[in-house]
């Protein structure tokens, strides 16, 4: 899974490569478009199926005992000292630097997690910052999906029923409120929210389907985990070929132009073909073999474990290199700057990692991205 991230983060890094540094990736491989590719999204869906696979197994494993306060108040604890002080670290560098301070309800959003629900802060501080406030939003959603599911039933079918028609239920609402937009979007809603914007189109509602992907992916991770002790080796075949042929699909989808025909009307991230491929991708990694070493390989575990911080300083590190080239007169070519704000990237990532993360892991218990 550390493996995962580390390419997930990679990706993301390529993507505000192309977008938000002014820098276009290009290249072609046959139907292949790199630029196309940059622009998918890939790395952002891979983090909401991970998240939402790793985060639901424990709720998997406690519904037949159901959910107790003490739990929900541990795992409420447990991802805010994950998500919040690398965030709020680089929120007040950005916001001194930048003198953003002077626009106190953005900083307030911000702090409160509350940003991509408004235009006018939703991109504003960083490119990035839209996602951390989607993913704290699914992190009060989760135990929610998993209490109603306690109160219908404590069997796994009906809650995976349940889930299934959640995503649906999820995107049918997100499809209708961005077609019908141009009549119920007026004030005071449209104070927050354009007819045109960001807080609607890329609504936590609109991605709620891609991480309910992943909470069923956590669900078929603990039966595969389950039975792979008694069919070891069909299971190893199997999650090889399934790893191997739904990561090929994934890049395919994620490079070919005309791929977004495939898409639902108003479905996020090729949707639902993206985030069932990845879940795929998720649900088999740990069991393939070939997969499970090419994952593990050293240098992608150590990326997969700085990958937080590499998702939150990449952008402002790509800015201090940008300023600093300004600031010498020493242009540099695409491919130089992305290496010198990879390295800038990895080495802050790492820090915050040892100082920051590491320590508050420890005391919260919790190592799941």
């Amino acid at each position: 899974m550390d493996g995962l991230r580390a390419i997930s983060c990679l990706t993301v890094f390529l993507a505000n490569l192309h977008h938000s540094m002014g820098r276009p990736t290009s290249g072609r491989a046959g139907p292949l478009d790199l630029a196309t590719f940059a622009e998918s999204g890939i790395g952002v869906v891979i983090f909401m199926v991970l998240s939402g696979a790793l985060l639901s197994m424990p709720f998997w494993r406690s519904l037949e005992r159901g959910v107790s306060g003490s739990e929900l108040r541990r795992f409420m604890l447990r991802r805010f000292v994950r998500i919040a002080p690398p965030y709020y670290l680089c929120l007040l560098a950005l916001i001194l630097g930048a003198g953003l301070w002077r626009d106190s309800a953005d900083v307030a959003a911000h702090v409160l997690f509350v940003n991509n629900l408004w235009d006018r802060s939703f991109y504003s501080v960083s490119p990035q910052f839209w996602t951390i406030g989607m993913f704290v939003q699914f992190y009060l959603v989760l135990p929610l999906l998993f209490a109603v599911a306690h109160r219908i039933s404590r069997r796994a079918g009906p809650t995976l029923l349940l889930f299934t028609a959640a995503a649906a239920g999820f995107y049918a609402i997100h499809a209708i409120l961005m077609a019908t937009r141009h009549h119920w979007l007026t004030w005071p809603i449209s104070a927050v929210a354009d007819v045109n914007g960001f807080a609607l189109s890329h609504s936590t509602l609109a991605h709620l389907p891609h991480f309910v992907f992943g909470v069923l992916a956590g669900y078929a991770l603990l039966r595969l985990a389950a039975r792979v002790t008694e069919d070891r080796s069909s299971i190893d075949r199997m999650s090889d070929l399934l790893f191997w042929t739904a990561s090929a699909a994934l890049i395919a989808i994620c490079s070919v132009p005309a791929a977004t025909r495939l898409e639902v009307p108003y479905g996020r991230y090729l949707f639902p073909w993206m985030p069932a491929l990845a879940a795929i991708v998720v649900i088999t990694a740990p069991f393939g073999p070939t997969a499970r070493k090419t994952l593990e390989a050293r240098p992608l575990r150590w990326l997969g474990l700085i990958s937080y911080g590499v998702y939150i300083y990449h952008v402002p590190c790509m800015q201090v290199v940008q300023k600093l080239t300004q600031h010498f007169n020493q242009p540099l070519s695409t491919l130089q700057f992305a290496g010198a704000s990879l390295a800038l990237t990895f080495a802050v990532a790492a820090v915050s990692r040892v100082i920051i993360e590491r320590p508050l892991l420890r005391w919260s218990g919790s190592t799941q991205f």
